[in-house]
């Protein structure tokens, strides 16, 4: 199967691993390895962003982006500072993104999804995931921030099964960053500008405070908020639609419901007995397990392409334009 629950690979795997480490700590150090070892099966994925800026967030759950489309046209996907380094200047224009020439160009990463209009000012609130749901009974999420004289402030939600949590402070211009310490479950943290906040309706559809309730982060657990961040043209602000084609990350287990996007139990078994070898001091072994792991894997992924598999042809004579050239 592409795809397991934590409970189900439990069952399975439960005796491969160390006695003092219990099952989820020890999947947790050994996935985010294997989804690294290379673009397993399920493990790419497509999705949509729709942004009116000059830049825009990868989906929570993407590491990597592999190709794209803006509005339906295909676009290059280039390196980080790739405009910088060719010419010197990160757009053709201040403001507009990088010329249309380079396509979409990775930006590193970001404290939050999106950043705030540093000539207004804003109120912070933390709210649950899901319309109608509330807030977990435990855990706090700390908000960093710069206000418009450059001072450092902070906004500390302490958690408390409430609907949704005001901040005390209205003068955030920028976000610094933002932790999330131990949130059992998903929540997350929108911006107000603070011309707004005595009229804005969070129980109305969002489609209709658009632009006005701005989702900065979403997370559980421990972590701190990245994003990472791509940058298009745009000089004009328009509404484009950009079609992603991404590589999941792996994102920490928390509960026996979370889903693992990598259905191979044998490599997940060779893993983690790679992983006891190493806290063995025993190299040998542990490259051995972690170099099965990958065979049993690249296997797998031979065997889910099918007939799709990439060919080359070579012609002596060199001639034909689909084929490579014999140039000795």
């Amino acid at each position: 199967m592409p795809a397991l629950t934590l409970s189900a690979i439990n069952q399975s795997l439960n005796d491969y691993v160390r006695p003092d480490f219990d099952f989820l700590t020890s999947l947790n150090m050994v996935l985010p390895r294997i989804y690294s070892m290379g673009y397993w099966r399920d493990l790419v994925y497509e999705d949509t962003v729709v942004t009116d800026h000059q830049y825009f967030s990868l989906p929570d759950g993407a590491e990597s982006l592999m190709a794209a489309t803006i509005d339906d046209n295909t676009t290059a996907v280039r390196s980080l500072w790739h405009d910088y380094k060719l010419t010197g200047s990160g757009s053709s224009t201040v403001g507009s993104g990088p010329d249309p020439l380079y396509g979409v160009v990775d930006d590193g990463y970001a404290p939050s999804i999106i950043d705030l209009n540093r000539s207004k000012q804003y109120k912070l609130y933390a709210r649950p995931l899901k319309e109608g749901a509330t807030l977990p009974d435990c855990g706090r999420v700390i908000v960093s921030y710069l206000n418009t004289n450059g001072e450092l402030g902070e906004e500390i939600f302490q958690l408390d099964e409430s609907t949704a949590m005001v901040g005390t402070n209205s003068d955030a211009t920028r976000i610094t960053s933002i932790v999330f310490e131990t949130v059992p479950f998903d929540v997350k943290i929108v911006a107000v500008d603070t011309d707004n906040v005595g009229t804005v309706d969070f129980a109305a559809d969002s489609e209709d405070w658009k632009g006005v309730i701005l989702t900065l982060a979403r997370g559980e657990g421990n972590q701190v908020a990245r994003y990472r961040r791509l940058r298009l043209s745009n000089p004009t602000n328009l509404t484009k639609h950009v079609r992603l084609l991404m590589k999941r990350k792996f994102i920490p287990l928390q509960s026996v419901q979370d889903i693992v996007h990598l259905g191979n139990l044998n490599a997940i078994k060779h893993g983690l007995l790679g992983f006891i070898a190493e806290d063995n001091a025993d190299v040998e072994r542990a490259n051995y397990h972690w170099g099965v792991c990958r065979i049993l894997l690249e296997e797998e992924m031979d065997a889910h392409r099918g007939s799709a598999k990439p060919t080359v042809k070579f012609q002596p004579a060199g001639a034909g334009s689909m084929s490579v050239p014999n140039l000795m």
